[in-house]
């Protein structure tokens, strides 16, 4: 037996394979759900993703970006008209073209885009991609299980979306998809998902968990000036840095115009690194595994940038040469890690601490070591009120030597907060500024512990307990979508309820679903309560 016709026999089958793999043109859809300055980071996010896409070869032709648009000029920027995704990192704001903003982020022009429906002319930008094509998709927004959440607190169902990809796949609209999800208890969209459909996904969090907030005071830092906002997501800030790192001087480290990127880097190496890299959440994938084991450059990048590599083509290093995460992550480490000066924080006066730098952002600093063991702390809040254990150090800056271009370097391992507390964390930080601030905090804790009665009512009344293998089945999404809807209708529908919305998707999997039950629960449990909450 010849051995080496054997190998080259293989060897052009991966060849061949790979260019049916990747024969067509790259498209990408990027979708940002959330409205509000408070979540500025899922926007944030979704402009750098545009601009790392665009630095690595693609044509704003191919990229269709949905986005709220609502932060960059809001009246509580400090720099309008600008946006920021790291302290002291670029204005990803600048040079993004958003398809489409304010009231036309739709789920169903979400959907209409991705099916390539322009709707008579109505949707100036859809999907024109064909079977040869690869699709990058991004989501970045609140959660729900079984549910993607758009402005409005209107819902895209997993099972809306899974009949959107088999209408594509019918329809010879591509040939792989790849899905990275920013939101909790994303991992409950992908789950079961057809692998015949050559979608792979990465999700932020498994089906039953939060994704995290990153970038938050102390860190909300951008040119001296604090954001009062979380700048970013954990991890959706690790896959860009990657991402972003691999882009870089091809040989000569002093010739600026000779760039590479890692070609054989897949997305499943990706999965790898991002898992390991985010702490708090469990970063999951599914779907065809196959498809993750593709290069990244097949859906990050464009294949007309693949020809650099015959010289035919480079891209502009402008914006790139801005993200030098090194130098941030040193800025950052402004604490002390040790765990002694910490302790000591309580018993220090002001002076001690600060020196003669002795500004009002740096005592507002003290004052959080201060308040920890104050009733109404964020972290007291968050262990005592909803049984998230998590000590006061994980909150203290960590660092970890990761590999980096084949070479060990260190990483500062983010802080986080839980998404849905984003804002509670702000007020909590703010409270002490005036009587007004801290009634607004109050307030706060007050309308989630409202939420939080609200719902362990319904879930008593409905004899809701959590879901064994043995006795879960299939979503019954009519049930879903009824249940929420009808709670919508008759209690109103606020973010702080998004949390507690799992407890219709443990309901709706149930056997031998009865609606009218549900149905005469909520009005009851609803109409006794509404009068008490301010929605």
């Amino acid at each position: 037996m010849n051995f080496k016709k054997i190998f080259y026999f293989e060897l052009i089958l991966l060849e061949l394979s790979l260019e049916n793999y990747n024969s067509g043109d790259n498209w990408a859809v990027l979708a940002c759900g959330s409205t509000g300055y408070i979540n500025y980071r899922h926007q944030a996010d979704i402009f750098h993703v545009y601009h790392t896409l665009i630095n690595r070869g693609f044509s704003k032709n191919h990229i269709i970006l949905f986005a709220y648009d609502d932060i960059a000029y809001n009246e509580k920027n400090p720099f309008p008209g600008e946006v920021y995704n790291r302290p002291d990192g670029p204005n990803v704001y600048s040079g993004v073209t958003i398809d489409y903003s304010f009231n036309m982020v739709t789920p169903e022009n979400y959907i209409s885009v991705l099916k390539g429906d322009s709707q008579n002319g109505k949707l100036k930008k859809v999907l024109n991609s064909t079977k040869g094509d690869n699709i990058f998709l991004y989501f970045s927004d609140h959660g729900i299980n079984d549910a993607m959440v758009f402005p409005g607190n209107k819902f895209l169902y997993a099972d809306e979306l899974e009949e959107t990809f088999i209408y594509m796949h019918n329809k010879n609209m591509y040939n792989n998809i790849i899905y990275y999800m920013e939101s909790c208890y994303s991992g409950s969209i992908f789950e079961g998902i057809n692998p015949e459909l050559n979608i792979y996904s990465i999700t932020a969090a498994s089906p039953k968990e939060q994704s995290m907030a990153t970038y938050c005071f102390p860190d909300d830092n951008v040119k001296g000036v604090e954001m009062h906002t979380c700048l970013s997501n954990e991890f959706t800030s690790n896959w860009l840095d990657d991402t972003d790192s691999r882009i870089y001087l091809n040989n000569n480290i002093n010739d600026k115009n000779d760039m590479d990127m890692d070609e054989n880097y897949s997305s499943r190496e990706q999965f790898a690194f991002i898992k390991n890299m985010t702490k708090n959440s469990h970063v999951q994938e599914y779907g065809n595994l196959n498809v993750g084991e593709l290069p990244i450059t097949m859906f990050q990048s464009s294949n007309d940038y693949l020809k650099y590599n015959d010289g035919k083509e480079k891209i502009k290093r402008d914006y790139i040469e801005e993200f030098d995460y090194d130098k941030i992550m040193k800025k950052l480490i402004e604490y002390d890690n040790d765990e002694k000066n910490e302790d000591n924080y309580e018993n220090m006066d002001y002076n001690s601490i600060l020196g003669e730098n002795n500004n009002s952002n740096n005592i507002k600093k003290v004052k959080i070591f201060q308040n920890q063991k104050r009733n109404y702390n964020y972290i007291n809040f968050i262990l005592d009120k909803n049984k998230l254990r998590k000590e006061n150090k994980k909150y203290k800056i960590k660092i970890k030597k990761v590999e980096k271009h084949g070479l060990k370097v260190k990483k500062k391992l983010i802080e986080t907060i839980p998404s849905k507390y984003v804002k509670l964390y702000y007020l909590q930080i703010e409270k002490d500024e005036s009587l007004e601030k801290n009634k607004e905090f109050e307030k706060e804790i007050e309308e989630t512990e409202k939420s939080k009665i609200l719902f362990y009512l319904l879930k008593t009344k409905l004899n809701i307990y959590e879901i064994t293998e043995e006795t879960s089945k299939k979503m019954d999404y009519k049930c879903l979508r009824f249940s929420i809807q009808l709670f919508k209708e008759m209690c109103s529908l606020n973010e702080r309820d998004l949390e507690f919305l799992s407890l219709f998707s443990d309901l709706c999997i149930r056997s031998n679903v009865n609606l009218d039950y549900i149905k005469n629960t909520i009005i009851d449990v609803c109409k006794n309560k509404i009068k008490e909450r301010n929605c």
